[in-house]
């Protein structure tokens, strides 16, 4: 069953890094149950995350700006490092996936909006950590 094992601290410094103003004070173990994973994912502390990159377009900013904190670390992390080799349609369904595990309900639109905008927008995001 996918679910989080171990849930980090997360403090906000937006001096110490503007573009990545937050930052795990302690680790985060995510376990997921998306086919063709190594099941855990453990992201040190340290890392530093912008959270969820919502468009900073009225509305919708205020409709999903906030949202799916937990589910954005493990989703910027495989971004960013793809540790396991898993790829990016990989990435973005265990952010599904996590979106699920901490409870946003089956009927809610924002857990498929979120998963729309990554499978969409994430492409050059993805690109960018690949050429670095």
């Amino acid at each position: 069953m996918s679910r989080f094992l171990l849930r980090p601290h997360v403090s906000h410094d937006p001096a110490r890094n503007p573009r990545r103003p937050w930052q795990l004070e302690s680790g985060c173990v995510y376990f997921t149950d998306v086919p063709g994973t190594a099941r855990k994912l453990a992201i040190p502390a340290g890392y530093a995350t912008d959270l969820a990159s919502v468009p900073r377009i009225p509305g919708v900013h205020w409709r999903y700006g906030g949202r799916a904190v937990l589910p954005a670390i493990v989703h910027d992390y495989l971004y960013e490092h793809d540790p396991h080799g898993w790829g990016r349609k990989v990435a973005d369904q265990v952010f599904l996936e996590a979106m699920q595990d901490e409870n946003d309900p089956p009927w809610a639109t924002s857990r498929w909006a979120m998963y729309m905008g990554v499978r969409l927008g994430g492409g050059p995001a993805w690109n960018r950590y690949r050429r670095n």
